[in-house]
């Protein structure tokens, strides 16, 4: 729970109420918050602008660095939630997606970070992800991917 200050009240003039802030376990935080995707910054400029925000905050959320991703890695990752979601629905257990998330927080880079950097995260990540979207690959071609998993790929459109 933390103390929320209505927009444009500052702490010395608006009532604070209380709010529900979500982060995850210390022991599974990051060092650093990673950047946003395109998508959710999207819609909070969209948000700000309907609701009139200040044009300064406006600008300060179109400032934010977001995570840039090629169409193949979007793939990958899909392909690879696939198999993750299918294998963890058959086996009633998530040993292998805790495995693989905890491999790609070891390898994910800042937005900061110097270039050789990021490009080291981005191949590493790329290896941790391919075993996972062939096989997501070939379910999804065979018809064999569980009707819950494709509902849930309803969902992306």
């Amino acid at each position: 729970i933390v103390h929320a200050y209505p927009y444009g009240s500052g702490q010395d003039s608006g009532k604070p109420i209380q709010a529900v802030a979500l982060r995850a376990r210390p022991h599974h935080r990051l060092k650093f918050d990673p950047c946003p995707s395109a998508r959710y910054m999207n819609i909070l400029i969209e948000g700000a602008s309907e609701l009139n925000l200040t044009p300064c905050y406006q600008k300060y959320l179109a400032s934010i660095p977001v995570q840039q991703l090629a169409p193949w890695q979007k793939k990958q990752a899909l392909y690879n939630l696939i198999f993750t979601v299918t294998l963890s629905t058959k086996l009633k257990s998530r040993v292998y997606s805790k495995f693989q998330s905890r491999l790609l927080f070891l390898v994910y880079a800042r937005y900061s970070a110097p270039g050789v950097v990021k490009i080291m995260s981005a191949l590493l990540t790329t290896i941790i992800l391919t075993p996972g979207a062939i096989v997501g690959f070939l379910l999804k071609i065979t018809g064999l991917t569980p009707s819950a998993v494709t509902r849930l790929l309803s969902l992306f459109g």
